[in-house]
């Protein structure tokens, strides 16, 4: 089919992405923060998935263009170790069940301070004793 209008395997099979920067942009739009949300919402959304052109695996779509890590595609950067341990002790919070309990009850600010859910998992090779 070279000869009669073959493009490649993307345009043969309509799976034709956004670029990087688009799909990253789209899939902050939808709010999803985890690689577990972004999964799940793939699987429950795989027409609207294609329609926007978000692939399922954008590591592998995007690995030689544009893609970084995770934490910037999902646009989940955090403050570094001492910065978040700062933010979180001017916020009065002295047990992990209040660290947890602020969360649950503020998600949009956490994540707009760049506070991770879970600090162990953050910084477990850099900062955390």
């Amino acid at each position: 089919y070279k000869s009669d209008g073959w493009v490649n395997w993307k345009s043969f099979l309509g799976t034709d992405w956004l670029n990087y920067t688009e799909c990253s942009a789209a899939v902050q739009e939808r709010g999803l923060l985890t690689t577990e949300e972004f999964y799940s919402w793939c699987k429950a959304n795989p027409e609207e998935r294609r329609a926007l052109g978000i692939p399922y695996d954008p590591y592998t779509a995007y690995k030689s263009d544009g893609w970084v890590n995770w934490k910037s595609f999902l646009g989940t950067d955090w403050l570094n170790y001492t910065e978040c341990s700062a933010a979180v002790q001017e916020r009065g919070l002295l047990t992990t069940e209040e660290f947890y309990s602020w969360c649950k009850a503020n998600p949009e600010e956490r994540r707009a301070l760049g506070i991770p859910y879970d600090p162990y998992t953050a910084y477990k090779s850099d900062g955390w004793v």
